[in-house]
């Protein structure tokens, strides 16, 4: 036997210890409904008759978010929500079906176009019941996604509303709360004088406001590469106007400002002239355009930033 460890019948053999580990999966009913999800979700994002099409009319007609930060998020969720990405999810994590469902709480923010779509995302996978406050700065979104995963039967009872008052009651089994520190503290009074959340009930938090970047170019001299790397690190900065929990806020580099300042200002300027930040009328065609076969809903319209975003 060699060094390498060998598979055998789901196992894996160390040689150097010779103990067996078991290769941990997603069952077989997580991985149908995994496969299942990417394709209702992908059916979202493209077909003519998807749901999708009107709230980007609404939500650009609104104003709620820049028209070149909801195609930017539509663009990556097509690239990264294929059966092979969700596939490799739920057997990383080893999801198993549950016996007996539970009801997950969502409290969503509204700081991004749908930045509520990984938390529906994971109740869906899980095979656990979905019940959400949606933001009021992103409504229409989220909303046509809950349509085709309940129409596809990946979601049933699904309860949903931008007003506490639709969830008295509730009494949900756990909750997933992102947003700021301040707002869960009105949110968990909220919960408790509506019996929305179970006492006990547990609670996922995730309150971060910025993200630190660890920026080093290399020192093999390759320009081309250097110039990329600054160009992605001018994205990760301005996209969302740095509106996201995983938006940069903080740079650490070996490389001082002096040296970098000049590369990094003209990348930032010309990602937000890309994304058309501060102008009035910013048109599809003149930002990011089509994506993914979803035509442009509805032309014009100032698409600005607005809302009670938190997160």
């Amino acid at each position: 036997m060699g060094k390498q460890g060998s598979i055998h019948k789901g196992s894996i053999i160390n040689s150097n210890t010779m103990k067996e580990t078991t290769v941990r999966k997603a069952d077989e009913k997580t991985q149908n409904r995994a496969k299942r999800t990417a394709e209702v979700v992908q059916e979202w994002l493209r077909s003519a008759e998807s749901p999708l099409r009107e709230a980007v009319a609404r939500t650009l007609d609104e104003g709620l978010f820049f028209r070149s930060d909801l195609y930017h998020q539509l663009r990556v969720l097509g690239q990264t929500t294929t059966q092979l990405d969700l596939l490799r999810w739920v057997d990383t994590h080893a999801i198993a079906s549950p016996i007996n469902p539970k009801t997950v709480l969502a409290v969503h923010p509204g700081n991004l176009p749908l930045v509520a779509f990984q938390d529906i995302l994971a109740v869906t996978l899980s095979g656990h019941r979905y019940a959400g406050k949606l933001s009021s700065a992103d409504p229409y979104l989220p909303t046509s996604l809950l349509q085709v995963l309940e129409s596809a039967g990946l979601l049933t009872g699904v309860r949903a509303s931008v007003n506490w008052a639709d969830l008295d009651g509730l009494e949900a089994d756990a909750m997933l709360f992102s947003g700021a520190e301040e707002t869960l503290e009105l949110v968990q009074e909220r919960l408790s004088s509506r019996e929305i959340l179970r006492e006990g009930a547990p609670i996922l938090s995730r309150t971060a406001h910025f993200s630190i970047a660890y920026f080093d170019p290399g020192s093999d001299g390759n320009a081309a590469s250097a110039d990329a790397m600054v160009a992605d690190l001018a994205e990760a900065i301005c996209r969302y106007q740095g509106n996201g929990c995983r938006s940069v806020g903080i740079v650490v580099s070996p490389v001082s400002l002096d040296d970098l300042s000049c590369m990094l200002t003209d990348h930032l300027e010309l990602c937000l002239m890309r994304s058309g930040y501060g102008r009035e009328g910013v048109s599809g065609g003149e930002v990011d355009g089509e994506v993914n076969g979803l035509e442009d809903a509805k032309g014009g319209g100032d698409a600005k930033d607005g809302g009670e975003a938190t997160g």
